[in-house]
């Protein structure tokens, strides 16, 4: 509960950032690092949310998926560094129909074929060119399209776990075999992908640190400008407790996919500062006094004076 009166107090607090001198650098720390702990988990939960139905539904598709776009009467030979088929080349593999409309545009336009197997040639950039493919298995090797343009991998540099040249035959019993095999690790993908964007977001919020390190020079100069006694810690504690509110509008920014800049994050923060201790009147000169007006005289008596 109380830190959660700490977060509130950290957005808009007078009182609580004039009592600053109570609290050390490992207690502003301490809570920063309870608040980014909390944003992750948080943020965690929410892009599990929106991402593990799909994903789990895509990964229970695989293995059929996978298995039906490898035809049944293809049959590949892998021996001696080199690759044999027994069907007529050049033989294509397309891409199926559900697939293209997964891939982004500049993918789908740039690949003719999924796969192209033309095993009695050599590769060539010419060939590659005709075919555009995904994938070409050629006669001693297989060139894999990538962002970078084409990866070249030969057979004679993959090895068995023996160390021995890859002697196989590959057929689409084999694979339907292999996607079985396979199909209970996809259990643990979720979890995985869940973990990995917690631990990913811990990390991201370390860096923070050293931002917020350097921000602390610019609060520094602001403690000249408002003539507090601050020093270097200080105004680092300082900026830690006051980030909490740029720290907050980043992540609803972030989910609705418009993250703001770091100069934004630092002049939240100064604005936190001086609305907070600018608020303090003890400080602030009184307006001067208006004196009182003149009493009105009465000019009859003034005259019965006289």
């Amino acid at each position: 509960m109380k830190f959660f009166q700490t977060i509130k107090a950290s957005v808009y607090g007078p009182d609580f950032y004039a009592s600053h001198e109570e609290r050390t650098l490992g207690n502003a720390w301490g809570y920063y690092t309870k608040l980014s702990v909390l944003a992750a988990l948080v943020l965690a939960v929410v892009l599990s949310l929106v991402t593990i139905p799909p994903l789990n539904v895509f990964l229970a598709r695989i293995p059929a998926e996978a298995a039906k776009i490898y035809p049944p009467e293809l049959v590949l030979t892998f021996e001696n560094n080199t690759v044999r088929s027994n069907v007529q080349e050049p033989y294509f593999i397309d891409v199926p129909e559900e697939w293209k409309h997964a891939m982004p545009e500049n993918e789908r336009s740039k690949w003719q074929h999924l796969i192209v197997i033309d095993t009695a040639n050599e590769y060539s950039n010419d060939l590659y060119q005709q075919y555009r493919p995904g994938a070409w298995l050629f006669h001693d090797g297989i060139a894999i399209a990538d962002q970078n343009g084409v990866k070249i991998q030969k057979f004679a540099d993959m090895k068995d776990r023996n160390g021995a040249p890859l002697r196989f035959t590959l057929d689409k019993a084999v694979v339907q075999r292999f996607f079985d095999a396979l199909s209970p690790v996809f259990q643990f993908v979720p979890a995985i992908l869940v973990t990995g964007i917690f631990l990913g977001l811990l990390f991201l919020y370390g860096l923070s640190i050293a931002v917020l390190a350097f921000i602390a020079l610019f609060v520094l100069l602001l403690g000249r400008i408002l003539k507090k006694e601050w020093d270097y810690p200080t105004s680092l504690k300082l900026s830690f407790y006051a980030a909490t509110l740029p720290f907050l509008l980043y992540h609803i920014l972030i989910l609705m996919f418009y993250p703001p800049g770091l100069l934004l994050f630092a002049a939240i923060i100064l604005a936190v500062l001086v609305v907070n201790f600018g608020w303090d009147r003890s400080s602030a000169p009184e307006p001067p006094k208006t004196p009182p007006a003149p009493e009105p005289t009465d000019t009859k008596d003034t005259e019965k004076h006289e």
